[in-house]
């Protein structure tokens, strides 16, 4: 496996990018500038150089250790205190009190014996002591469970998305007078206008329209109907599905021709030969 000389022969550049490890970071250990690290970040940037360029760099990580122990420094060495809560303050503060009612109590019985009363024998300073401690024991025992009500319990709160609800578009447009003839599928009722402009039509209802003339514009949504004919047109719309159907127009019939001047009536016999009247 591959160790410090390969690792000193890589592009600077390329190795920040490939492992996020800053060009001057990446410098000093080439450098073996150990000063430049503490140890778990020298630990952290060897592995990740190892595990990208199958590397074996334990070589370096053991003079970084020999160097941080010959350079110890007690003045580097310091401890932070922990910040002591109100409660804890509190508590100390109960703790120095009871004591010192304590040991006032143990001089007062060292300093003033009298006749009728019996000087503090060690029954009575440890009934005291024992007093104190059970007082102390329960002074913990409320502010620790005050502590524990006054922590905030975390709800979750529960945020219900309703969906808005799709409006359909159905109506009839049209520039010139219409007639138009509606009958609901559902109980058969009929509705029969005349109108210009716009005419809105329920789409909750399955229906059958049928119009006058074919100079008109039905919108459903995104489908459009606009004939521009003067055909008559039938459109079901059932299920939300528009089915149109053109009506033709019936042919004129034909009129009867005139008599000509002068001719004679011409009867018809049972042979189905025609014969002129006399």
């Amino acid at each position: 496996m591959r160790g410090f000389e390969e690792l000193s022969k890589l592009d600077p550049i390329e190795v920040a990018q490939r492992t996020c490890i800053s060009v001057d970071a990446f410098k000093a250990i080439v450098d073996k500038r150990y000063d430049a690290f503490g140890k778990t970040k020298a630990s952290g940037f060897i592995n990740i150089l190892e595990r990208e360029y199958d590397l074996n760099l334990q070589e370096w990580l053991d003079e970084f250790e020999v160097y941080k122990l010959e350079h110890a420094d007690d003045k580097d060495i310091f401890i932070i205190a922990p910040k002591e809560s109100e409660s804890l303050l509190e508590n100390k503060l109960f703790i120095t009190i009871t004591l010192g009612i304590i040991a006032l109590f143990i001089v007062l019985f060292a300093l003033y014996p009298s006749d009728n009363v019996e000087p503090a024998t060690s029954e009575t300073e440890s009934y005291i002591i024992d007093e104190a401690q059970q007082a102390i024991e329960d002074k913990n025992t409320t502010l620790s469970e005050d502590q524990t009500l006054a922590l905030p319990e975390k709800k979750e709160e529960e945020h219900t998305i309703t969906p808005p609800v799709k409006k359909d578009t159905f109506y009839i447009q049209s520039n010139v007078k219409l007639w138009v003839g509606i009958k609901y599928l559902d109980n058969n009722e009929q509705i029969n206008t005349i109108f210009k402009d716009t005419y809105d039509l329920d789409p909750s209802r399955d229906q059958r329209i049928t119009f006058g003339h074919g100079y008109f514009k039905l919108v459903f949504n995104d489908q459009v109907i606009e004939p521009r004919e003067r055909n008559v047109f039938r459109v079901t719309y059932q299920n939300g599905e528009l089915n149109v159907v053109k009506v033709p127009i019936p042919p004129k019939k034909p009129e009867p021709a005139a008599e000509e001047a002068g001719s004679e009536p011409v009867e018809q016999s049972e042979t189905g030969e025609q014969t002129p009247t006399e």
